[in-house]
């Protein structure tokens, strides 16, 4: 069962890397939604740990089995997940966030001047976050939070409804 939740976790690092190329070589990476490119990897994912909660966990099942089983797919996914965000943002897209950086610069230029040089120190305070070690480094966080908030509430949820026969 170990095996499966990891190769479902790999799946979903695939399906996303997938999407992140597939935007990459169609020229959408500056769209809007590509602003967002984590929502599909949080869909995905989200219906992997559910599987995987409700299909994967050994029998007699429990709710920390349950949770369990959602956070090792999560794991693998979240590792994965990091490791490519690394070199697509270091590699195949080294000009993604100085492009993105003077997008910001240019909307902060149209701001009131009494506001103008707040936002320009904070850009330039928080422009290091946005750096491909810290920006995986950020990916492997949200995912794990995500991964545990989750396999909780779906392992409970599971738990709370096979007590009431109703899946």
């Amino acid at each position: 069962m170990k095996k499966n939740q990891a190769l479902l976790g790999i799946y979903c690092a695939i399906a996303y890397f997938a999407w992140k190329l597939a935007l990459y070589y169609t020229a959408h990476q500056y769209d809007i939604f590509p602003h967002f490119p984590v929502v599909p990897l949080l869909i995905v994912l989200g219906l992997a740990i559910i599987y995987s909660v409700t299909k994967l966990t050994p029998e007699p099942f429990t709710p920390i089995e349950g949770f369990k089983s959602g956070v090792r797919t999560g794991l693998v996914t979240a590792v994965l997940t990091m490791l490519f965000v690394y070199i697509y943002y270091s590699v195949v897209d080294p000009s993604f966030f100085a492009v993105q950086n003077a997008e910001i610069r240019a909307a902060i230029e149209a701001f009131p001047e009494a506001e103008r040089q707040e936002a320009l120190t904070n850009f330039e305070n928080n422009k290091k976050m946005f750096q491909p070690f810290n920006y995986s480094a950020m990916t492997l966080s949200g995912l794990m939070a995500f991964s545990l908030v989750f396999s909780i509430i779906t392992a409970g949820l599971y738990e709370m409804f096979r007590k009431f026969n109703t899946i």
